[in-house]
C-alpha cells in the first residue's frame, strides 16, 4: 500500500448481527492478522433489518469490553442501532485529537446476503456504510449468502466466513490505497454461499428488489392472531447484484450513490399537473 507504507489502516468495524457474531469475529480476526488498527463498535444484540434507524427516544449505553477475537483488545458494545454505532464512533474519534482519523468504515460480514435496493435500505449492516458516507467517510459493507434457515443465525460454516474475510481485506487494502471515485458513497459487496478464493468478482448494479414481502398469520394459545413477515423470491434481472450472487454464484461489488433524485428534466413536465 503505497500511501500506507509507514502505518497500518485505521478501520472502524461494525455489523448489525452484533459484536459477538461470527461474521464480525472472522473479519476482525483477519484484520488483526494483517496488523490493522481496528476499532470495533457494534450493537450488543442482533439488530438485523433496522435499516438506518437512529435512537432518539432513549439514551444509548456504551460499554467497553475485552474481545477474545482481538486477543483481549477492547471493543465497545452499544444498546443502540448500527447507525448509532457509526455516529458515536466517528464523533468520538474527532473529539480525540490523539487518535488518527479512520481510513475506512467497514460493515460485516453480515449473515445473509444484502443484494438489491430493497435490502440495502433495510439492512442494518448496509446502514453502517450508509451512515458513514453521510458523515463523509468512505465505507464498504460485506455480506455472505446463507440458507434461509440460517437467517439471523451463526451456524454457517466458519470456513466460508474466513474465506470471505480474506477477500474482504484484500479489497479494503486496495480502497485504502486508491480511494473511491467521488461519485461513490460506499461499496456493497456480497459473497455467494460456498465462496472460495477463486470465486470471480463482478462489478454490477443493484437489483431493485428480490423478494415479494407478505405476512404469515398465526395464532397464539389464546387464539389471538400474530404475524411473521416473510417473502417469496422473485426473478431478478441479469447484470444485477442479486443475479450475480444467487444465480451465477459470483461475488457482487456494487458502487452505491447517495443521490436518490430523479432526472428532473425528464420528469418535471409530467408533474406540472400538481402545480395547477
Amino acid at each position: 500500500m503505497s500511501n500506507q507504507q509507514n502505518k497500518h489502516p485505521n478501520i472502524f468495524l461494525s455489523a448489525d448481527d452484533g459484536i459477538y457474531s461470527k461474521g464480525i469475529k472472522s473479519l476482525a480476526t483477519e484484520m488483526h492478522s494483517r496488523r490493522y488498527n481496528i476499532t470495533v463498535i457494534a450493537p450488543r444484540t442482533q439488530r438485523s433489518g433496522v435499516g438506518k434507524a437512529i435512537t432518539f427516544e432513549e439514551p444509548i449505553r456504551v460499554e467497553e469490553i475485552p474481545l477474545d477475537y482481538l486477543q483481549g483488545a477492547p471493543g465497545w458494545r452499544i444498546t443502540g442501532t448500527p447507525a448509532d454505532a457509526v455516529i458515536h464512533g466517528i464523533y468520538d474519534r474527532t473529539q480525540n485529537k490523539d487518535q488518527p482519523p479512520f481510513d475506512l468504515v467497514v460493515a460485516g460480514i453480515n449473515a445473509g446476503e444484502n443484494t438489491s435496493v430493497h435490502s440495502v435500505l433495510t439492512s442494518g449492516t448496509c446502514a453502517v456504510a450508509f451512515e458513514a458516507s453521510i458523515l463523509g467517510k468512505p465505507a464498504i459493507a460485506f455480506s455472505l449468502d446463507v440458507h434461509d434457515s440460517l437467517f439471523f443465525d451463526d451456524r454457517q460454516a466458519i470456513a466460508e466466513y474466513e474465506i470471505a474475510a480474506k477477500i474482504a481485506c484484500d479489497m479494503i487494502e486496495k480502497v485504502v490505497e486508491n480511494g473511491l471515485p467521488k461519485e461513490v458513497a460506499f461499496l456493497n459487496v456480497n459473497f455467494p454461499d460456498n465462496v472460495t478464493l477463486d470465486t470471480p468478482i463482478k462489478i454490477v448494479r443493484l437489483s431493485p428488489t428480490k423478494y415479494l414481502d407478505y405476512t404469515i398469520k398465526k395464532e397464539d394459545p389464546r387464539g389471538v392472531a400474530y404475524y411473521w413477515i416473510w417473502g417469496d423470491r422473485l426473478e431478478v434481472p441479469r447484470g444485477t447484484d442479486a443475479y450475480t450472487v444467487l444465480e451465477e454464484k459470483s461475488i457482487s461489488l456494487s458502487p452505491v450513490s447517495l443521490d436518490f433524485n430523479c432526472d428532473l428534466a425528464k420528469v418535471k413536465p409530467n408533474l406540472k399537473f400538481l402545480l395547477s
